[in-house]
């Protein structure tokens, strides 16, 4: 279940429960660090296939700030992707859900965000055409909060119905 997260002077944010883990990571001599595997507490290890994107950024669902790696993990013969954070000292991680996707396909918040960049069109206007507030939109486009496929689809047919192809 979702707590509220409150700084002072600041909205309520949504977070979940941290999953703090154990990595294995290779530290280089220029300073990077990169994951090779985690084991959650009383689990498995999890080799990490690849590392897809590393970035600074905060954890939207449970909160903290670090280095976040994007990385691509294969358990039971099913892929996913997870978030993995470095914040610190601690490791921890979050799930990408896939809401409602089939199994290896992209979440719907990526299709959707790939979707308006490829037409060219701003999260403003997409959001107007909607009838959306913008934050709400970007809330969607960002993965935190849940996609109808449906909206995808929509969207999708709605950009291609509008935007002259050159």
């Amino acid at each position: 279940m979702a707590t509220q997260n409150q700084a002072p002077n600041s909205a309520p944010v949504p977070t979940t429960r941290k999953d703090y883990v154990t990595v294995v990571a290779r530290h280089e001599l220029g300073g990077r660090i990169q994951p090779m595997a985690y084991q959650l507490p009383g689990g498995s290890p999890v080799k990490i296939d690849c590392v897809t994107d590393e970035r600074q950024a905060a954890s939207l669902k449970s909160g903290g700030q670090g280095t976040r790696y994007t990385c691509k993990v294969t358990v039971d013969e099913v892929q996913s992707d997870v978030y993995l954070f470095h914040d610190e000292e601690l490791w921890f991680m979050e799930a990408i859900s896939a809401q409602g996707a089939a199994p290896g396909a992209e979440p719907a918040h990526v299709q959707l965000r790939k979707a308006r960049r490829e037409a060219g069109v701003s999260q403003n206007e997409l959001a107007r055409r909607l009838g959306m507030d913008v934050l709400e939109y970007c809330k969607l486009e960002g993965g935190c909060e849940e996609i109808d496929v449906d909206l995808v689809y929509k969207v999708t047919a709605d950009i291609r119905h509008r935007v002259p192809v050159l």
